[in-house]
């Protein structure tokens, strides 16, 4: 049904009507979106909201209302004050606002866009260049009573709202007001309503979503300055949009909405479809190279490497690493000092003859000019240093320097004009590759650029931060964050003039990004793939590409289905080496699925329930005439799960079967009264996907797979003649086959008859891709078969376990540094770690994990702190987390003093202002015994029979290894630290009665 807006007056009578008590006539406008969805009624005189309803509900908080539509803040510390607005009707369905406070106006048109209400408009001071800096604090609030409602912390994760809650999902920044929002859109949702603001994804703002309880207010806020200095002297925009729906999926509904409302932020520019693999030569892999779906290549080594990646269908990405500047100070013998630094720079922004040691000629020439240009700005004026330290990719002794650029397009002799002025020569080569790879784009982005004159140059709003130093205790800058957005941008419109795409690593995410020009969106190192990363990663790319590049080790086979669950690609390397023989037989498992995951297209609303808890389930396809998968996971323990699914929004036939396209699982459903009932066995973290449908549905995806197989087959012939200069016997053959020719396909395999690796998996790839052929071309309806709880898993086996290091350091039990310089062994009996003078790090981790989501665990271990005194800052810890990720932990933390705190994957984005347990002080330098008793959701801790908080500690996994660490940042100083009598055991709640 198409979207509408309708607006009109209501007079004082209809007021009394309504219930509103009003001190004499006032006119009001009513916007309203179709199903009733939401109706605001605004009084025109003022701006006030006068009655929210959603879905038919009246939400209006009465005593809300004096408090509602825009306020403004105006400076560091000061309360947003309601501003008078005159409200006038413009257009189907539009408002305009204009209205003043102290030297401030505000002006906006809201108008209905897509599925929502947008709001455009500005804030200035109209003074311009006459007047002073502002910081600014816009807030516009709806007046409603949300008690019993929710609010939405990600896909998986709500609050409960109730009259004394104040809650907001933002995410600590270094500016404004201290917490941003990194989701598009904050969603609260009841039973029959649900109710989203965000802004426009290609628009970096401080907002944030807020509901104030006692003050009965949602609102959105947005930190900005106004500036003497700014392109637009003292005026800067907003925007923002209002979503709601009549249904109960709050984020993933508004999510659903904003896509449809802003399609062309998530707009995909090529179907190809694959993992990220850095380096190298996709050949240095052993036979076949096709067996790891590769398909977006950074950096290879040269124009050979470039060509055997085109043959085996994947695009290259040459590197580029634009957000900041690494000056080679690798002839130092110490760490370089600011002075030092600063002389490199300057002198080499010059052309030298000869060159200086470690100076790469034009390169560091270009990049020291466009430093000096564009390197962002201290407060007092000077460079900002964002880093010293030695980086292995540093050559000498390796000892570099990190600037972090502005890189705006606009600053004259700037690193974004020079990156762009380059590009524009780049893209003339047809053998410079299919786009371009942008490395480490999130390093440094959430730091200040303070130079007035970077500043003018800025099309997007800048920020301010708190500085009682300053005139008016605030400062006003830039973030390069901000900056980013419009070199990302720069670069988005030159490289669609070619075709070409952009392939990204976005390491982390601590502030805004421009997902909307990334068309393969990277993280670099594993993390969970069904992990808190990964889930936003899919939120803002939408249908595009999402890849995970590896560590330098393998993950289980169990970590690697996980990425099935938001249809994230497991990246590579172009060497051998990071562990890809042991996951051989699990990437040709998951990549075609994957790949089919990615033509259905990830939708956020599954249309489907889980009985159980800590069950995630995701929706590919089922809209659009596409066939329906579900991916479904056992956060924790093995269990039976059951899903609901809601035949008519997912569009199903009457008649219908499943399919676990993952290991043939068995599955039983039902259907009755317009709902569908499925069960199947889960262990504790694994994954599955079901295909759901009629014959139409499962003959589609099907063919999809025959497709894929025949496609993979015909690549592995390709690769069989770079690695052997020949052509394959069936090369020629493979090209006119059809995936829908079962017995062709059949006879094929059959004629395959060498011993090469790549002779077997062509053979299997014909053979696979004649069942589906097969069963596309006669499906043959699947009757549901008895479903069971799996076994737990044997790698969680075997409690209580213990290790009180009498039998030393064990190999099978520990995973162990293999060149580590600290001190890492076991003496007196129990493990003692000493940091040399050449690391800040050193850490052991069991080869096991220990799995609470089966029964509660109880974590028992002794140790003791010691630290000389000195200055120098020391941590012992003891984490828990998912094998080779670092997205999602808890870890005890043991500081100078010493002080210990629990923590988990929330604190280090808090800015270390969050955690689980506050900070107790114990003696230093004695002997602690530590007891952590974990369920799925709760933690329990206790410290020399101390008891030191419970709650729940809102991690996403259960199955969990144990790391034994200590670090500092400014390397070793003599500390020794130890633990010992470390015991895990099955347990009851504290509280429980025996």
């Amino acid at each position: 049904m198409p979207l509408l807006a309708t607006i009109a007056r209501v007079g004082f009578a209809g007021l009394l009507a309504l219930g509103m008590a009003v001190p004499g006539q006032i006119e009001a406008a009513e916007i309203r979106l179709d199903q009733d969805r939401i109706r605001l009624q605004v009084d025109e005189a003022s701006g006030r909201i006068t009655r929210v309803e959603a879905s038919g509900a009246n939400l209006t908080a009465p005593d809300a209302v004096s408090r509602s539509g825009f306020a403004l803040a105006d400076g560091p510390k000061a309360e947003c004050v309601p501003v008078t607005c005159r409200v006038t009707p413009r257009g189907v369905g539009g408002l305009l606002w204009d209205g003043q406070a102290g030297a401030l106006r505000i002006a906006c048109q809201s108008l209905p866009v897509g599925r929502g209400i947008e709001f455009s408009g500005s804030v200035d001071d109209p003074r311009g260049t006459d007047g002073t800096d502002h910081a600014v604090t816009l807030r516009f609030a709806l007046p409603v009573k949300l008690e019993g409602w929710r609010m939405d912390r990600d896909l998986d994760r709500s609050w409960p709202l109730r009259g004394d809650s104040h809650r907001s999902p933002a995410s600590p920044c270094p500016w404004g007001r201290g917490r941003g929002e990194l989701w598009p859109v904050v969603a609260v949702a009841c039973e029959k309503a649900s109710l989203g603001l965000g802004c426009r994804l290609d628009e970096p703002r401080c907002f944030r979503v807020t509901y104030d309880g006692p003050a009965q207010l949602l609102s959105i806020e947005i930190d900005f300055a106004l500036a003497r200095s700014a392109k637009q002297p003292g005026k800067a925009g907003f925007r923002f949009i209002l979503l709601a729906r009549p249904d109960s999926w709050g984020l993933r509904g508004c999510l659903s909405d904003y896509y449809a409302t802003y399609p062309e932020l998530f707009r995909k520019r090529t179907e190809l479809a694959g993992g990220w693999f850095a380096w190298g030569d996709i050949l240095s892999l052993a036979a076949p190279a096709v067996d790891f779906g590769l398909a977006f290549h950074e950096g290879p080594e040269n124009v050979k490497a470039r060509i055997h990646s085109l043959a085996l269908g994947a695009a290259t990405f040459p590197y580029i690493e634009p957000l900041m500047y690494q000056l080679p100070m690798g002839d130092f013998d110490r760490a370089p000092v600011r002075a030092e630094i600063e002389e490199r720079i300057r002198l080499w922004s010059k052309p030298l003859d000869p060159l200086p040691k470690m100076h790469r000629g034009h390169y560091d020439q270009t990049r020291c000019a466009a430093t000096l240009a564009s390197g962002i700005r201290d407060p007092d004026g000077s460079l900002h240093i964002a880093a010293i330290s030695q980086y292995p990719w540093i050559a000498g002794t390796r000892w570099a320097a990190q600037l972090a650029l502005n890189v705006d397009p606009e600053i004259p002799g700037g690193a974004g004009e020079l990156y762009l002025a380059e590009e524009r020569e780049n893209i003339k080569s047809e053998t410079w590759g299919e786009g371009r790879y942008l490395d480490s784009f999130s390093s440094h982005a959430n730091k200040i650029d303070y130079a007035p004159d970077h500043l003018a140059h800025a099309d997007h709003p800048l920020i301010w931060k708190a500085d009682e130093q300053a005139p008016g205790g605030f400062r006003v800058g830039q973030p390069v964050a901000a900056a980013a957005f419009e070199y990302a941008q720069g670069l988005r419109e030159l490289l669609d003039t070619r075709g070409k795409l952009i392939l990204v690593n976005q390491y982390g995410h601590g502030a805004p990004a421009p997902f909307h020009v990334f068309d393969c969106l990277g993280k670099e190192y594993w993390v969970p793939g069904a992990g808190r990363l990964l889930q936003r990663y899919r939120a803002t790319s939408y249908q595009k590409v999402v890849s995970n590049l590896p560590r330098n080790e393998p993950i289980s086979d169990r970590q690697l289905r996980e990425f099935l669950v938001y249809g994230i690609f497991p990246g590579g390397y172009g060497r051998p080496g990071w562990g890809e023989e042991g996951m051989r037989a699990t990437y040709r498992q998951v990549v075609p699925l994957l790949r089919l995951q990615h033509r259905l297209g990830w939708e956020p609303v599954p249309h489907a329930v889980a009985k159980e808890s800590g069950v995630l389930i995701e929706r590919f396809g089922g809209t659009g005439g596409k066939p329906l998968c579900l991916a479904v996971h056992s956060r924790w323990g093995a269990k039976v799960v059951t899903l609901t699914l809601d035949h008519a929004a997912l569009g199903l036939p009457g008649a219908l079967w499943c399919h676990e396209l993952v290991s043939d699982d068995p599955v039983t459903w039902v259907t009755e009264a317009g709902q569908t009932e499925i069960q199947l066995g889960l262990a504790s973290g694994e994954t599955r996907l079901l295909a759901v449908g009629d014959a139409r549905t499962h003959a589609a995806i099907a063919r999809i797979l025959a497709e894929d197989r025949l496609r993979d087959a015909r690549l592995c012939t390709a690769e069989y003649r770079l690695r052997e200069g020949r052509a394959h016997l069936l090369e020629r053959h493979l090209q006119t086959a059809s995936h829908e020719n079962a017995s062709a396909l059949l006879s094929l395999a059959e004629r395959v008859t060498g011993g090469h690796a790549l002779d077997q998996r062509i053979a299997e790839l014909l053979r696979e891709a004649a069942r589906w052929a097969r069963a596309a071309e006669k499906p043959e309806p699947r009757r549901p078969r008895p479903v069971t709880v799996p076994p737990p898993d044997p790698r969680s086996a075997g409690i209580p376990w213990k290790e009180d290091f009498s039998q030393g350091l064990r190999e099978e039990r520990w995973s162990v540094p293999r060149n580590a310089k600290s001190r890492i062994e076991v003496k007196d009996g129990r493990l003692e770690m000493e940091l040399s003078s050449e690391e800040t790090s050193a850490a052991i981790t069991t080869r096991r994990t220990f799995d609470f989501g089966e029964q509660p665990l109880e974590f028992r271990w002794r140790f003791q702190f010691n630290h000389a005194g000195h200055e120098w800052y020391l941590m012992q810890g003891v984490r828990l987390a998912p094998e080779a990720s670092d997205d999602g932990y808890i870890l005890f933390r043991i500081d100078p003093g010493i002080r210990v705190r629990l923590e988990n994957a929330d604190t280090p984005p808090s800015n270390f202002e969050f955690s689980l347990t506050p900070y107790e002080s114990f003696a230093t330098n004695v002997p602690h015994q530590v007891r952590l008793v974990l369920t799925p959701e709760r933690f329990f801790l206790e410290m020399d029979g101390k008891r030191l908080g419970e709650g729940e500690h809102d991690c996403h996994f259960t199955q969990a290894a144990i790391t034994l660490s200590v670090s500092t940042g400014h390397k070793g100083r003599g500390d020794v630290v130890w633990w010992d009598d470390i015991e895990v055991v099955p347990t009851r709640w504290p509280t429980e009665a025996p």
